[in-house]
């Protein structure tokens, strides 16, 4: 006679047992993560209403969903249960999964981002259908967000509401960034220049300028050490803090560099191009590493991992993908999402705290229904878990504070929103409504 083993247990307060043999977790029943592939998010996503976050809707479906499976096939309350396949994780920011499907991410469970907190008024800075160079805008470490308008440097403040205006007896060119410590700002100058700014003082302190022997500054970015800049020409240059040049890469590309983007512990340097390229080079020796070629359109963004180093996201390498993963240390390892819907990446950028991507998505020919513009959360390249909808235009900006907590989108639809990438502690919430739209990065509204 064959006997069983029965692991039900009538004391409610006794947890069940299993064999002492097996290997077993204590671990609390947590409701699977929600996550949704990108062609499903553009597929069900349809409703024609901005600023409607669709990961909430999807999220309270499913909650719904979960309490009719746990109404008809309840647990016994106060047990505890015993199973290998799921374990509490510790120590993990905002109940998250720790997850290396694509790359190191610790990933939310449920949609966290509601509306924007902040809404500022912006003027229109020349964003087009054909986007170039986006850095007219960047937000520095010291918590002001800097933005070229005409021959201006305009800055502000979204926690205090400090705003300063900087005419410049100089024609400014197209791109600026803040150094490392948010006290100083690089900003090109038209004609072939470039110029360093102290905002404390609100002086110009180093200026540098030249005919057409380098060509205009399309692309700055700042090291711990050094400054480099991108050319119009395809030139690169390596910069100490004096404006005193130290490398030159004469043929880095054949037309206009677009992207310059420094690796999380800067030994690696990405550079992309209209010419279809990008390049990996390392750093401060500026040697080429290999290449990627974009077809038929350039690579407009790309972002690195903010601790795994080897790894970088590039927007929309080819006509049929979306986003491509890369590791350096294999460049013949590559991982590329295909997308139905043919979207244009306009922004990408990894949140340095959870490793998350944001992706900015603009369908140019969207179908009946759906919305032309989207910023979504993945935490691989195949999975979306959290959404943000209030931008009509396309959103080339996407921008992180010095906490990593928030995060600024701006596009041409002349708005910069501010919002809280892990949810609220509290209901302060700015709604949309028309005082918040009043609120301008300038102390009267250009048009």
């Amino acid at each position: 006679m064959n006997s069983s083993v029965d692991y039900s247990s009538t004391d409610r307060f006794i947890p069940l047992r299993r064999s002492a043999s097996e290997c077993f977790h204590i671990c609390h029943l947590y409701p699977n993560p929600l996550n949704i592939s990108c062609t499903d998010y553009s597929r069900k996503c349809r409703l024609n209403q901005s600023g409607h976050n669709y990961m909430h809707q999807l999220y309270k479906r499913n909650q719904y969903n979960n309490l009719l499976v746990n109404g008809m096939f309840s647990y016994p309350r106060k047990v505890l249960y015993f199973s290998p396949e799921q374990k509490a994780n510790q120590n993990v920011l905002c109940d998250t999964v720790i997850s290396e499907e694509s790359w190191p991410v610790k990933a939310r469970r449920k949609p966290l981002i509601n509306s924007p907190d902040l809404i500022l008024d912006m003027p229109d800075i020349g964003i087009s259908d054909e986007i170039g160079t986006c850095q007219k805008v960047d937000w520095g470490t010291s918590g002001h967000i800097a933005m070229i308008h005409k021959d201006s440097i305009h800055t502000s403040n979204p926690d205090d509401n400090m705003r300063l205006i900087i005419k410049s007896d100089k024609p400014l060119g197209n791109c600026l960034k803040w150094d490392r410590d948010g006290k100083k700002v690089a900003i090109a100058l038209q004609n072939g220049g470039l110029a360093i700014w102290d905002m404390e003082s609100e002086k110009l302190i180093r200026n540098t300028s030249w005919d057409n022997l380098y060509g205009e500054i399309s692309a700055i970015v700042y090291t711990s050490r050094h400054l480099v800049t991108g050319h119009s020409n395809g030139m690169i240059l390596l910069w100490n803090n004096n404006l005193i040049i130290l490398k030159t890469v004469n043929y880095a590309h054949s037309k206009a560099i677009l992207t310059l983007k420094v690796s999380c512990n800067e030994n690696y340097l990405a550079t992309t191009s209209v010419d279809g390229f990008l390049r990996i080079w390392d750093m401060p020796n500026l040697n080429e590493l290999f290449q990627i070629i974009s077809y038929p359109s350039p690579i407009r963004c790309l972002d690195w991992h903010p601790w795994k180093e080897s790894i970088v996201v590039i927007g929309k390498s080819n006509k049929d993908s979306f986003c491509t993963l890369w590791n350096v240390n294999k460049p013949n390892d590559v991982i590329t999402e295909q997308h139905p819907n043919d979207p244009n990446v306009d922004g990408l950028t990894f949140n340095p705290l959870s490793g998350e991507l944001v992706v900015s998505i603009w369908y140019s020919k969207p179908d009946e229904g759906q919305l032309s513009q989207h910023i979504v959360v993945q935490s691989s390249l195949t999975k979306v878990v959290d959404d943000m909808n209030f931008h009509t235009t396309r959103c080339p900006y996407l921008l992180w504070d010095k906490s990593g907590t928030r995060l600024a989108s701006a596009g041409a639809d002349e708005n910069l929103a501010i919002w809280n990438f892990f949810g609220e502690k509290s209901k302060r919430a700015v709604k949309f409504s028309s005082i918040s739209r009043k609120r301008s990065i300038f102390e009267t509204t250009i048009r």
